[in-house]
């Protein structure tokens, strides 16, 4: 515990989740779920990794800022490497600029080297990034570069004035049926190639399997076995769904995917993007089915983080994905080496952040 100006800088348990979880929730002007006392205890507290730490500036038992370190599995070239990802990291406006982002972030370094996590990493916002990297010792990783990107399904993204709105109905009865229309041919192709695409809500019975071979393939993943899949995304309250992509019974994609609803609008996260050969075939039935998806759902986009030059990426962009920015991607080594430049099959997604 330290002491700095009348404001402690302490670790808070479990007894005070809910305090803790009710000051994220007042920071924020986004989606009520964000903070949700139950998604934030079970990525600290029930994290099957290891129980995980939230950090606090507390003065007079008000919470005023706060961090946390949610314990992660990576495979970096096949070896199982123990790490953490820093997050939740606010300060109430009256209580900045008084060096509370620096203690917290340098608490959490410290509960990472004390429980011999091998680096701390982080996806922040472009002004966090900035303090991250010129003041607190992390470093960007040029080997991992990801990308935002979307895909606009509706007109209304782009004309949201009450005097337009008219003109976005017949615009988007009209991005529908091309869409539609285009998208048809392909479950011609695929069935005569005898693929099959399965939408669930269950891990595949075969995933182990599945996982195995993921594994050679990526010299860079976070972990993806099945008590991972379980906690985080089979045993939370937000309906993530998967989807399948199989021939003669073998899987060969996977996806996972949650709709946002938001001020009346609908917006499709992919969460996961998985492939075991890395096929663009594999790759287009399965976006070509997300976007299916995404019309049925009436949303307004779908958005995904993809590898930079990857082989989803390119397929993204031929399915009309738009790359809007890069989510920087910073660490900082707590008990281990640096993170290799020379990457050559990372894979990174939302579903390695709490972002989605």
């Amino acid at each position: 515990m330290t002491k700095m100006l009348g404001i402690t800088i302490q670790e808070i348990g479990i007894k005070d989740v809910a305090k803790a979880s009710a000051f994220l929730r007042s920071q924020l002007d986004r989606s009520a779920e964000y903070g949700d006392i139950d998604t934030f205890f079970d990525k600290i507290f029930n994290n099957p990794n290891h129980i995980g730490s939230i950090a606090a500036a507390v003065e007079e038992d008000r919470i005023v800022s706060s961090a946390t370190v949610a314990p992660k599995t990576i495979f970096i070239r096949g070896k199982r490497v123990a790490c953490c990802e820093i997050g939740d990291t606010y300060t109430d406006p009256d209580f900045q600029k008084r060096g509370l982002f620096t203690a917290l972030v340098n608490k959490c370094m410290e509960w990472a080297t004390e429980h011999r996590q091998s680096f701390v990493y982080g996806t922040p916002n472009a002004l966090s990034k900035k303090a991250y990297t010129k003041h607190l010792g992390f470093t960007t990783t040029p080997g991992i570069q990801v990308v935002y990107s979307i895909l606009p399904l509706r007109s209304r993204i782009f004309f949201a004035t009450r005097q337009l709105q008219p003109f976005t109905r017949v615009a988007d009865a009209l991005i529908g049926l091309i869409v539609n229309l285009a998208l048809k041919p392909s479950k011609i192709i695929r069935v005569i190639l005898g693929y099959q695409i399965l939408n669930t809500e269950t891990i595949p019975a075969d995933w182990e399997t599945f996982y195995a071979e993921l594994l050679t393939r990526h010299d860079f993943i976070g972990d993806r076995d099945r008590q991972f899949l379980e906690w985080r995304f089979a045993h939370r309250h937000i309906d993530y769904r998967f989807v399948e992509l199989r021939k003669a019974g073998q899987l060969f994609c996977f996806s996972v995917y949650r709709a946002f609803h938001e001020k009346g609008r609908t917006r499709i996260a992919v969460v996961d993007f998985l492939t075991i050969k890395n096929k663009k075939t594999h790759i287009l039935f399965m976006g070509i089915e997300l976007i299916k998806i995404a019309l049925k759902h009436e949303a307004d986009s779908i958005y995904m983080w993809t590898i930079a030059k990857s082989q989803l990426f390119r397929c993204t962009r031929f399915l009309g994905f738009v790359p809007r920015s890069e989510v920087p991607l910073i660490y900082k080594p707590a008990m281990g080496s640096a993170i290799p430049d020379d990457l050559k099959t990372p894979h990174f997604s939302l579903a390695d952040s709490d972002c989605a």
